[in-house]
């Protein structure tokens, strides 16, 4: 009896998770204009929010067009109420505040919200079936569960990005489509460009995950994540990547892996300003942290 009502609160906790998901408000932004997408096919991954952000100046100007960034987790994206522990991004302040200055141009932004699955969905998938039994059992124990980022980032590819272009006003090409995100969100944005170069310009991967499990440090998964990205990546890559890293929480683990990686990445012989990786001493694995540097990241990004 006991393990049957444990199993139905497990499934009474999952149903009221999804439905919140489903039903929440929509985001409260400084400026601009929250759409939710509704409509979408979701075979294959978890139903989600999909949150689109328009710039103030969207509806001034029926004939202008406008870069796209896709960015994960996207409930930590407008609105503090919304996002995990009460923080959010600032993404709309700050791509107003930049736009105004003629740093940037105004871009719409599509969150899209994270699932019960993060950890399947985020997690790089050709690498892990690259790794050893030993260190996949250690991933599937730590995370519970194996990969499913191919579907995730197949959906953002086939389903996501036609009807974000077919909906709204974007420019629709790979030069001004964006991808982004950080944590798990940020490895997940690495396979995604790595998957599809044709698709995006750029990538920010912040406080990426290397270690990926949350329980212990072992260098040896991080180590063949980033063999496997040196094997995917190119000479003279077609597009930019941004990385950073903080010092503190879990940020800690990660500078000898981003050093790791970013001696790599060098050796690809990037162009001139399209890499960077940026070290952000004090700072922690937070939205708040993240919410500070989003500055420079954005401008990253849409750099004039």
């Amino acid at each position: 009896m006991g393990k049957i009502m444990n199993r139905s609160s497990i499934i009474l906790s999952f149903l009221f998770f999804l439905t919140f998901q489903l039903t929440a408000q929509l985001p409260i932004p400084s400026s601009g204009e929250i759409v939710r997408l509704t409509g979408l096919s979701w075979d294959k991954i978890e139903t989600r929010n999909v949150d689109v952000w328009l710039p103030e100046n969207y509806d001034k100007d029926s004939l202008k067009r406008f870069p796209v960034i896709y960015m994960h987790d996207g409930q930590n994206l407008f609105d503090a109420k919304l996002s995990y522990g009460g923080n959010e991004w600032r993404v709309d302040e700050t791509i107003t505040e930049l736009s105004k200055k003629g740093i940037i141009d105004e871009c719409i932004v599509v969150g899209i919200w994270n699932s019960p699955k993060r950890f399947q969905e985020y997690m790089p998938e050709e690498p892990f079936y690259k790794m050893n039994k030993d260190l996949q059992d250690t991933i599937i124990k730590d995370r519970g569960g194996k990969p499913l980022s191919d579907n995730y980032t197949d959906f953002l590819i086939d389903q996501l990005i036609p009807k974000i272009d077919k909906e709204f006003r974007t420019l629709g090409n790979k030069e001004n489509r964006f991808i982004a995100g950080s944590s798990m969100g940020g490895l997940i944005s690495l396979y995604t460009i790595l998957r599809y170069p044709d698709y995006f310009s750029a990538a920010a991967c912040i406080s990426t995950h290397w270690p990926v499990c949350l329980k212990q440090n072992n260098p040896s998964i991080p180590t063949a994540l980033i063999t496997w990205m040196d094997e995917k990546i190119p000479l003279n890559p077609p597009y930019r990547l941004y990385f950073d890293f903080g010092t503190e929480t879990l940020d800690a683990w990660y500078e000898p892996y981003q050093d790791l990686a970013t001696s790599y990445l060098i050796n690809k012989g990037f162009p001139k300003g399209h890499l960077l990786v940026s070290k952000y001493t004090g700072e922690a694995h937070s939205e708040e942290s993240w919410a500070k540097r989003f500055p420079e990241i954005v401008t990253f990004l849409l750099k004039k």
